[in-house]
């Protein structure tokens, strides 16, 4: 769905499979910069990180309280 609502409305930019490293400005996060150095930058960042996101997050001080449940991811 968030992939067709970008696609949609030309908004945004949606990348799978991409390390990528949050780029703060004080305590909020101003985009991200991916591998291979391109920065994406905007007024709200959407971190789609499912079970992982609290170990993403950590490093900014906040605690996600997400866990990972049996048959949560599908492939």
């Amino acid at each position: 769905a968030l992939h067709r609502a970008i696609g949609t409305h030309r908004l945004g930019a949606l990348r799978q499979g991409v390390e990528a490293t949050l780029l703060t400005e004080g305590p909020r996060v101003r985009g991200v910069r991916l591998a291979g150095g391109e920065r994406l930058e905007g007024d709200a960042i959407i971190l789609a990180g499912g079970a992982w996101a609290p170990s993403l997050l950590a490093p900014l001080g906040i605690r996600l309280h997400v866990q990972p449940q049996r048959g949560q991811i599908l492939h």
